[in-house]
């Protein structure tokens, strides 16, 4: 019987440091290229990922990000709740760079954006990749 609570334990605290250790589940890496530029990030699919995006990171690799991909285009919201790091967000529509927001890490106030048009990606990374890397409307996006 203790053998038994004891790998119950073990289970769960397993599945607790999985689960909590970067604040979500790390289910699909992808790596993408944006123009030639490679990064390595964290694909949601699912509402409950898109509800979780990058909420509670305290810090992402120069090279990472999360692309959220949607079935069909959609008029995306996005919002700053728990985020912890600025964040450049990039709107994509048919694997092509539509616009670009700012998502400042949250304060007291909260923080929304709206892609410009119908997208069925964003990508969120680092705040000043896009500039440091001269991604412009029209950049190409490969690899999702």
């Amino acid at each position: 019987m203790k053998y038994i609570i004891l790998l119950l334990l073990l289970a769960a605290v397993t599945v607790s440091f999985i689960y909590f250790g970067r604040g979500r589940l790390q289910t699909e890496i992808k790596e993408i290229t944006v123009d030639s530029y490679k990064l390595k990030v964290q694909v949601a699919r699912s509402e409950a990922d898109y509800e979780k995006g990058l909420q509670d990171v305290k810090d992402l690799g120069e090279n990472e990000g999360m692309l959220f991909v949607f079935d069909k285009p959609r008029q995306a919201l996005f919002w700053n709740k728990n985020t912890r790091i600025d964040l450049d967000v990039i709107w994509i529509q048919n694997g092509n760079v539509v616009g670009f927001g700012f998502l400042p890490k949250e304060s007291s106030r909260k923080t929304y954006l709206t892609s410009p048009s119908p997208v069925d990606m964003v990508l969120e990374v680092n705040a000043g990749w896009a500039e440091q890397h001269d991604i412009k409307n029209g950049s190409t996006v490969v690899g999702y």
